[in-house]
């Protein structure tokens, strides 16, 4: 999604501008030129320049703006959960209102001035003009800041691309971040937003395949959490695969059952097509006996990698198995 390198203006600015201009503009005369026509012809240019830099404000917020029916899933969930996708929606439609109204206050006034007799009535219908305009945009000066707002969480929104995707998942100091940071050979980039202290980390691997790091706070899928439903987003509209971390160590701060329990309830939320691959994390601190594995074996069905994302144990397998994925997936090799 491009980013929205113009700051939206308040009211005070494009009234300020607006009619500034309109002050600007000067005709030269003499003064057996003052006719009632040429004072018209005077106020007439004064409206419509103030009218069309009133309309060509709103007209660039507009166009700035990404049409929210038009990004993808995943870009227009984090719109939705960080500035909330329909309030946005309703503060751009409210200024295109104004556009609208300006257009038709303009044409008022114009038409006033074209019949007006004197010149105290054509004074009257510009000063109206711009009296009803300011009001109307002066009206609007909270939803110029909140589209502001709007921009600058829009601005620090991840560059997703057409890429295979790996999302990894599970419960916080499991070894996450961790096992990321030594997929993709360097410290993930983390993206902090607007309105949450929350962040995900995105990273990539010889720039082909996408990780995305979710905060592991997933105690409760269905939770209003901003942060867990940026978690939950990323799982069921962008994961190709989910990586799910567990931690059968003694150091570790959730049992087993809570760890399953937090798998099975992501198992719920993901489509058919989507796959879980277990990894076994840290078990440079746990005795990997084959009565423990058989143990494993029966608690846990999906394909499993037995880890150390520390130590970089069967670090090499994993990667492997992401390149033959994204082969499958993308059917690029």
């Amino acid at each position: 999604m491009d980013k929205i390198t113009k700051r939206i203006p308040n009211s005070k600015e494009i009234l300020d501008k607006a009619f500034s201009r309109a002050k600007k503009k000067q005709i030269t005369y003499k003064k057996k030129q003052i006719t009632i026509e040429f004072i018209k012809k005077k106020n007439l240019e004064k409206i419509q320049i103030a009218s069309v830099v009133i309309n060509n404000e709103c007209e660039k917020i507009l166009q700035n703006f990404p049409k929210i029916n038009q990004i993808n899933a995943f870009e227009k969930g984090l719109i939705d959960i960080l500035a909330n996708a329909d309030k946005l929606k309703k503060a751009l439609y409210r200024v295109c209102f104004a556009q609208k109204l300006n257009k038709k206050l303009y044409f008022q006034a114009k038409e006033k001035i074209q019949n007006a007799r004197n010149k105290k009535d054509i004074d009257f219908a510009r000063k109206a003009y711009y009296g009803r305009i300011s009001s109307a945009i002066n009206k609007l000066n909270k939803v110029f800041l909140y589209i502001e707002e709007s921009r600058n969480i829009i601005n620090k929104l991840p560059e997703i691309k057409q890429r295979f995707t790996l999302v990894i998942c599970g419960f916080p100091n499991t070894g996450k971040s961790t096992l990321m940071s030594i997929l993709s050979g360097s410290k993930p980039k983390i993206m902090s937003y607007a309105f949450t202290t929350q962040k995900l980390l995105f990273g990539t691997i010889d720039d082909k395949i996408q990780i995305i790091d979710t905060p592991g706070i997933l105690d409760n899928i269905d939770s209003k959490n901003k942060c867990i439903q940026q978690s939950k987003l990323a799982i069921t509209t962008i994961a190709d695969l989910i990586f799910f971390i567990f931690d059968f160590s003694k150091n570790c701060q959730y049992s087993i059952t809570d760890q399953l329990k937090l798998k099975k309830s992501i198992e719920k939320i993901i489509s058919k097509s989507k796959k879980i691959v277990v990894c076994i994390n840290k078990i440079d601190l746990i005795k990997l006996t084959n009565e423990k594995k058989s143990k494993i074996m029966h608690l846990i069905k999906n394909r499993k990698f037995y880890i150390s994302a520390k130590k970089n144990i069967n670090i090499d397998k994993l990667r492997k198995f992401l390149a033959k994925k994204m082969a499958e997936t993308y059917k690029i090799f």
